[in-house]
């Protein structure tokens, strides 16, 4: 996926999959590769490789998951669950479509992710903007807007993800 576009010109490129996490940084010429057990553990991520494609792709977390309150307010649907690694809470449209998520754990970091611009593909209802908030500690916090600009469902697609020749790792 294509991360950070400004002015039409890409600045970054993720690829992640169940084993391994790869981010290309195209304006500082060098990139990461490293594995999803690195990720989760570098930046105390509570889930692994599963969930973070749930949240990448707005799905509601549910497994290992139990409903604590549930509560409309505002023409929004409240429901706050509870976990053995994570809490979440979310916020639901009268579509019952998730707007706003929040994963916290027991060590106070948290992924918030806010959804918009839905758009109806194949019967579903897709968020097209995601904004995901990152925070750690006090001096840990990151912002990642994703648009979707296509979304193929159940359809294979080939992505193309090349490191370039003179890229350095870090």
């Amino acid at each position: 996926m294509d991360c950070c576009e400004k002015f039409g010109f890409e600045i970054a490129r993720v690829l992640i999959r169940p084993d391994s996490f790869f981010l290309l940084d195209r304006f500082n010429r060098n990139y990461t590769a490293e594995s999803v057990d690195y990720l989760t553990k570098t930046y105390g991520l509570p889930f692994g490789f599963k969930e973070l494609q749930d949240i990448m792709a707005g799905n509601n977390l549910v497994n290992d998951q139990q409903v604590k309150s549930r509560s409309f307010s505002d023409n929004n649907y409240l429901i706050e669950t509870s976990g053995s690694k994570f809490n979440v809470s979310y916020v639901l449209n009268n579509s019952f479509y998730t707007t706003f998520a929040r994963i916290s754990d027991s060590l106070s970091k948290s992924v918030e992710i806010k959804y918009s611009y839905f758009k109806k593909i194949e019967k579903r209802e897709i968020p097209n903007t995601r904004v995901y908030k990152y925070s750690g500690s006090s001096s840990e916090n990151s912002v990642i807007e994703i648009r979707i600009n296509e979304l193929l469902i159940d359809k294979q697609h080939k992505i193309k993800f090349e490191i370039p020749s003179g890229y350095e790792k870090i």
